[in-house]
């Protein structure tokens, strides 16, 4: 039996359909998962550079269908650190997720990262819930591969890959990969980076998603139903509207199912952000204001060297973004962030 469900996410009203009996706690999100309908489907969200809101849209793709395992930065793994610079290792890693059959070095690695572990899938919550001198006995208790194997989607989420490296998963015919690319205006990232202490390097890293972005673009044209990109602005300014593209993209339809909804409405409030000082992972946002909240923490030193570098200036005309030029300007309110007011999902494309 199905019913609808009224939803407000900041001030925006939205139904969705629940099937079942709520009563006798069978109630679940009905979504029409064309994507999965023929076996497994596999998810890569690639961020070509660091703080660009990527652990936010993964914990919101793994919403999006009741059984899902969620790799969270499993190109993290620095004992195998120099395997991952090379494209073909990390093509074939990411394989071996996907199809469950990773070696038992990087799940006894995985159940040790309990940052990422707790990304894994629902079930293995408990181990955090539990006392301190618990969880390591109920991490290594856990059947990881066996929730692998019986998920109906896969979903990695990586920042230390490069695009070009992964075709050969889109052209795999043992697979169904899907791969989301999102970006982020470039200031933004490297105020934030910044600000943990890590190495900004706007040429380094600008460079790598210039190059991210042409290889998007050419394998738009070749796998035009396997890949897309959305930009973190977009996803601010409407997150549902944004997330309905990509539940399109991904399963064929835009119903988004009440656990979705929920999170929409918990992570991308309108006001009354909860995200706490110092918790650099925590993915509570104001919704209205995180696409451009940068423009008042970036240094005046960090904007000439980010505006002052040519891959930079093209990533950020490329995302439809204004050159300030100088702090003063950007710190201006009045003068707008987009050159154009239209974002959508596919926005580099």
């Amino acid at each position: 039996m199905a019913s609808d469900v009224d939803v407000i996410v900041g001030e925006e009203q939205h139904f969705v359909q629940k099937v079942g009996n709520e009563a006798d706690g069978e109630g679940r999100d009905c979504v029409a998962s064309e994507g999965v309908r023929n076996g497994v489907l596999q998810v890569l969200l690639l961020s070509s550079i660091p703080r660009s809101g990527s652990t936010l849209l993964a914990e919101l793709l793994a919403t999006t269908h009741h059984n899902s395992v969620l790799f969270f930065e499993p190109l993290s793994n620095h004992r195998k650190n120099p395997c991952y610079q090379d494209g073909s290792c990390v093509k074939d890693l990411l394989k071996s997720l996907f199809q469950c059959t990773y070696e038992q070095d990087f799940e006894n690695w995985l159940k040790g990262k309990g940052l990422f572990l707790k990304y894994y899938h629902s079930s293995v919550r408990r181990c955090f819930q539990r006392p301190r001198e618990g969880g390591g006995a109920c991490r290594r208790e856990l059947a990881l591969r066996s929730l692998c194997q019986n998920a109906t989607v896969r979903i990695a989420k990586v920042i230390r890959s490069r695009l070009s490296w992964l075709e050969g998963l889109l052209n795999d015919t043992l697979l169904q990969v899907k791969i989301v690319h999102l970006l982020r205006d470039p200031r933004a990232s490297l105020t934030s980076i910044k600000q943990l202490g890590w190495k900004s390097e706007p040429l380094l890293r600008c460079q790598a998603l210039e190059k991210d972005i042409q290889e998007y673009n050419e394998l738009l044209i070749k796998y035009p139903s396997k890949v897309i990109s959305l930009t973190q602005e977009s996803f601010s300014v409407d997150p549902v509207a944004t997330t309905r593209d990509l539940h399109m993209f991904l399963y064929g339809n835009d119903i988004l199912g009440t656990t979705t909804h929920q999170y929409l409405k918990e992570h991308m409030k309108a006001s009354g952000s909860r995200r706490l000082p110092g918790d650099t992972m925590d993915t509570h946002r104001n919704s209205r204001e995180e696409h451009q909240a940068w423009r008042w923490k970036i240094t005046g030193r960090l904007l000439k060297e980010t505006e002052g570098e040519a891959a930079c200036r093209a990533v950020i005309a490329q995302m439809g973004h204004t050159l300030f030029g100088s702090l003063q300007n950007c710190r201006n309110s009045s003068y707008s962030l987009a050159t154009h007011t239209n974002y959508a999902a596919g926005g580099s494309s």
